[in-house]
Order: C-alpha cells, then sequence, then structure tokens
C-alpha cells in the first residue's frame, strides 16, 4: 500500500513539476492548485477501488478484470472432475477460454487506437500548422509587394507636379494650340517610364498581374487635356503606357495614336473616337469594351482578351487579332481591309451586315459565327490587289494573297455554312464539321 501510494506521488509530483516549470511565467497558482488536485483524484480514485474490492482488492481485481470468475470456476471443476470432466464443464471450460481471449483482444484492439486517435489528431494539427505557415507565407508575399507598391508610390508626388505643370502652362494666354514646352513633354515621357507596373492588394487578395494605376491615371489625365497633336504625338511616341490599369475608363471624342498600351486592363472601358491607329494592345484584358467610330488601323490586338466586346466602327484595316480571345464578341457592319483573325477564337461572334477584303481566318474558331450572308460569299470577294504601302506588320501583295487562299481552304475544309430565317432577316452561321 505505501509503495502504491510513492509511486502514485512520485509520478504526480513529477507531472506538476514539469507543468510548473513549463508555465511558472503564466500562472503559478493555477498550476499549484492543478498539481494538488491531481493529487487527490487519484487517491480518491484508490480509495474507492479499496472500498469495493476490500484488502485484497489487487487479486479481486485481477480475477474479476482479466481472467474472469466464470474461467476460475470452469477450470476449478475440471480440476475435480478430472481424470472423466463431464461435457458441460468442457464446454464451459472452452467457452470461457474463448470469451476471455476475445476480450482480451477487443481490450487490445481498443487500446491500440490510441495512438492511432493521437496520431490523427496530431496530423490535423500539423495540417492546421501548415495552413497557418502558408497563408503566414502568402502575407509574406502580399507584404514583400506591399512594399514594393509604398516604394513606387512615392513617385506619386512627382507625378503631381508634373500634372500641375501641364495644367499651368494650359492656362497661359498665348498658348492657342494648347502645345506643351519640350521640358514638359521629357518629364511626362520621364514619369511614364518610371511608374512602373506592381501588384497591390484587392479585396485583400494580390491582383494576379501587375498592373499601374498611375499610368492608366496619367494617359487619362493627357487624353482629356486636349493637347496640341503635335504634343500627343511626341508624347506617344516615346512615353510608356503598357501595364496601365484602365478599368472602367470612358474616352470621349478621342484621336489615339502610336501608344503602346500592351499587358494593360481595360476590362468595362469605352472608347469613343474618330480614329485608332497603330496602337499597341497585345496581351490585354478588354473583356466587355466597348468601341465607337469610325477608323481603327495598324492596332495589334495579338492574345488579348475581347470576350464580348463590341466593335461599332465604320472601317477596319491592317489589324492583327491573333489569338485573341472574341467570343461572344460582336463586329457588325464593319469593312474589313487586310486584317487578320489567325487562330482567333470568334466562337458565337457577330458579323452581321460586316464585308471583308483579304482578311486572314486560318486556324481560327469559327463554330457559330454569325453573317448576313453565306460565309463563304463574303470571303470570296476579290482579293486587295491596289498597291499597300509598307506598315509595321510586312502585310504585302502576296501576303495579302497567301491570306485569301489559305482562309478559304480553312474554312472550307473545317466549317459548314447553314442558316436560320426570322421575320426580320435571315442569319448565317458557321458550324464546325464532326
Amino acid at each position: 500500500m505505501n509503495n502504491l501510494f510513492k509511486f502514485i506521488g512520485i509520478i504526480a509530483c513529477v507531472y506538476g513539476a514539469y507543468n510548473i516549470v513549463a508555465n511558472f511565467n503564466e500562472d503559478f497558482q493555477l498550476n499549484l492548485l492543478y498539481l494538488f488536485g491531481c493529487i487527490g483524484l487519484l487517491a480518491t480514485i484508490f480509495l474507492l477501488i479499496r472500498m469495493i474490492f476490500g484488502k485484497q482488492w489487487k487479486t479481486t481485481l485481477f480475477k474479476k478484470t482479466v481472467v474472469g470468475e466464470d474461467l476460475i470456476q470452469a477450470i476449478e471443476d475440471s480440476i475435480k472432475e478430472a481424470p472423466t470432466i463431464s461435457d458441460n464443464t468442457k464446454a464451459r471450460l472452452v467457452g470461457n477460454l474463448i470469451f476471455r481471449f476475445t476480450r482480451i483482444g477487443i481490450i487490445a484492439l481498443l487500446i491500440a487506437f490510441i495512438p492511432i486517435i493521437l496520431l490523427f489528431q496530431q496530423n490535423q494539427k500539423i495540417d492546421h500548422q501548415n495552413d497557418l505557415i502558408t497563408n503566414q507565407n502568402t502575407r509574406l508575399g502580399q507584404q514583400t509587394n506591399l512594399q514594393e507598391a509604398g516604394r513606387r508610390s512615392s513617385l506619386v508626388f512627382l507625378f503631381s507636379n508634373v500634372l500641375d505643370a501641364i495644367d499651368k502652362e494650359l492656362r497661359e494666354d498665348d498658348n492657342n494650340i494648347r502645345d506643351l514646352s519640350p521640358q514638359l513633354v521629357g518629364r511626362i515621357i520621364s514619369i511614364s517610364k518610371a511608374l512602373k507596373p506592381y501588384r497591390y492588394l484587392e479585396n485583400d487578395t494580390l491582383i494576379p498581374k501587375p498592373l499601374s494605376p498611375e499610368r492608366g491615371h496619367l494617359l487619362v489625365s493627357i487624353l482629356s487635356s486636349e493637347l496640341g497633336k503635335e504634343t500627343l504625338s511626341k508624347i506617344f511616341r516615346s512615353a510608356d503606357f503598357s501595364y496601365s490599369d484602365l478599368r472602367h475608363s470612358s474616352f470621349f471624342n478621342t484621336d489615339m495614336a502610336n501608344i503602346r498600351l500592351s499587358h494593360s486592363n481595360f476590362e468595362g472601358s469605352f472608347f469613343h473616337f474618330k480614329s485608332i491607329r497603330d496602337c499597341m494592345f497585345d496581351h490585354a484584358n478588354m473583356k466587355k469594351v466597348i468601341f465607337i467610330g469610325d477608323l481603327i488601323t495598324g492596332c495589334y490586338f495579338g492574345n488579348t482578351i475581347l470576350t464580348e466586346g463590341q466593335f461599332k466602327c465604320n472601317r477596319m484595316s491592317l489589324c492583327h487579332f491573333d489569338s485573341t480571345q472574341l467570343n461572344e464578341a460582336s463586329l457588325e457592319d464593319i469593312k474589313f481591309k487586310m486584317t487578320s483573325f489567325e487562330n482567333a477564337n470568334l466562337m458565337n461572334a457577330k458579323f452581321k451586315n460586316s464585308s471583308f477584303i483579304t482578311t486572314n481566318f486560318e486556324f481560327a474558331n469559327l463554330n457559330g459565327l454569325t453573317s448576313s450572308r453565306p460565309f463563304d460569299a463574303l470571303m470570296l470577294s476579290k482579293p486587295y490587289k491596289t498597291p499597300i504601302e509598307p506598315n509595321p506588320y510586312d502585310l504585302s501583295i502576296v501576303s495579302a494573297k497567301s491570306y485569301y487562299k489559305k482562309s478559304v481552304r480553312w474554312i472550307e475544309e473545317n466549317y459548314n455554312s447553314s442558316f436560320k430565317i426570322s421575320e426580320s432577316d435571315t442569319t448565317f452561321f458557321l458550324v464546325k464539321k464532326e
């Protein structure tokens, strides 16, 4: 008895000492109470066992829980009846042995489940810890990008000074043609290159690709200031407006020429223009963009997302839409000349009342494309044979004829033309061959 109390006391003291050392600075009194509580609980359990099973509690507890009284009685009966043991005694002996081993096996299995359960809980905690580490790494990445964004935002002061200088020069009485001085044009070009793109937080998440809201602001300010054509030409020839954040922007009565807007975000923007010439829109996001005007020429829209975009212009020439997403786009009432849609996605695009002269549709997805006339009739227009001046994309007469032949062959080999009649008109559309 004394040895048992000593053993219990040693275990309780070691456990209590460990908790006290580990959490000494947290709450000493609470740990001390916890230690005495554990000792009292163990003593109470021991006293209850002693009261139930008596002085011989070890032997009695072993017989009842491990061996079993029925098995002991069956063994005693077998010894008394030896050497001629009755069938009833044999049956009771074998049955109790099987029951006892089965119960021991079940108990052992339950005990074996304890480390499995603990291991499962440990794995859950490790997974939670990994999630916390991942979240921490994400936050560190965000912090790094935000530090870069903070560094870039320090240029906003210079940007504000440039805008103030533009306003000051335009207010001068003798500046009727609204041109800017060469010094200020140089500062505008310099600040456009210094306002580099970066990733910033939007709805507690970093945007997927770097953008520059400041470049977008600068471009909108320049186009809205109604500067002279010579000044605009100087600025756009050398300035860099790629990666501009121009979402949901509006451009009214604007002539745009030679502007580099690659990788910019124009989602939901509106363009009202007389002409857009030789601009770079490649790799831009132009979802649901609306173009309203007369002429778009010499522009590059390669690898641009123009899903559900609307082009409401009269003429389009020397433009590239190679590998562009134009599904569900509207390009109606347009006269196309020397325009390439090679490898573009034109699924369900609308070309009603549009005409094509030497237009390249090779490898394009034209499934569901609609027009007001059979598409082969549109494509079989005579190739554009008049002399063409050199342009940045080298669309020569030879390549123009090649575009025409390849496009006709591609459509004939891969698509069937069909039509649908309604009360107002007849709509022709292409369906991909099976």
